[in-house]
């Protein structure tokens, strides 16, 4: 699967996702990443011709070639339900529901400028890891609502966040989407980690460096901030009380 392909079935999934559609959005990433893992493996065999190397795009100054943009789901946690691809819709409990509040729902898109075949020629790397992020948010929600389906689902968020997270926090903070996007990957894998019954405290105390550092900085956004301080203090096992403006924002969100 081409770059741009892959980016077409990416937003596609993040647009079903936001209009209260997840069994889609889950089915178009877990495509796409399968697709993403395939063509990866055959490319270490045989090398594209004419690929830019995946360094230029990690590490260079040319930070324009991808623009990611958040696309906030946090509306799901208000739904009383979703579909599962079944015809029974699976029911979200409080107790569910209280859970997921902690899991951070805003999604990736990927939009760029270029020709199509421009982006072709680039090393997948750009994409590969947006759309494993944005599966992983969804196997861990998808891993709280299906009891029987639990540890398969958080194991995969686990597997595809392990590796994301470590490239994430190579980048600099150059920008309040990457400060945040940082963030939010830590705050997951906390969440995951946890869920799973593992060490949890070096993420958090990584998430918490890197939020302070954030907003002494000025990069992200004061309601992002209160929301990851509150994760934080819950992550800890602290009673914390949640930012009122959340559920302000998420009512808006789904109205």
């Amino acid at each position: 699967m081409s770059n741009s392909n892959a980016i077409q079935l990416n937003n596609k999934a993040i647009d079903a996702i936001s209009g209260g559609d997840l069994a889609s959005g889950f089915q178009i990433l877990l495509k796409a990443c399968a697709d993403q893992n395939r063509m990866s493996k055959l490319e270490r065999t045989k090398p594209r011709e004419n690929a830019t190397h995946h360094s230029t795009l990690l590490h260079s100054g040319n930070h324009n070639i991808f623009e990611y943009t958040f696309e906030d789901c946090s509306n799901q946690l208000l739904l009383p339900s979703f579909q599962n691809g079944s015809e029974t819709p699976v029911t979200m409990t409080a107790a569910c529901r209280q859970k997921l509040g902690l899991l951070n729902l805003k999604y990736v898109k990927i939009n760029s400028m270029l020709p199509k075949s421009q982006i072709d020629k680039m090393c997948r790397c750009g994409v590969s890891w947006v759309i494993g992020y944005n599966l992983s948010i969804i196997c861990g929600i998808l891993g709280l609502q299906l009891p029987q389906s639990k540890t398969y689902l958080l194991r995969r968020s686990l597997a595809l966040l392990g590796p994301i997270h470590r490239t994430i926090l190579k980048r600099r903070s150059h920008s309040t989407f990457w400060s945040t996007l940082k963030i939010a990957v830590l705050n997951n894998y906390a969440f995951v980690l946890k869920e799973c019954s593992m060490e949890t405290r070096k993420v958090i105390l990584a998430m918490e460096v890197l939020l302070q550092k954030a907003v002494m900085a000025d990069k992200v956004e004061p309601q992002d901030a209160d929301s990851f301080q509150y994760n934080l203090q819950r992550f800890k096992g602290v009673q914390a009380r949640r930012p009122i403006f959340e559920y302000t924002i998420s009512a808006a969100g789904a109205a």
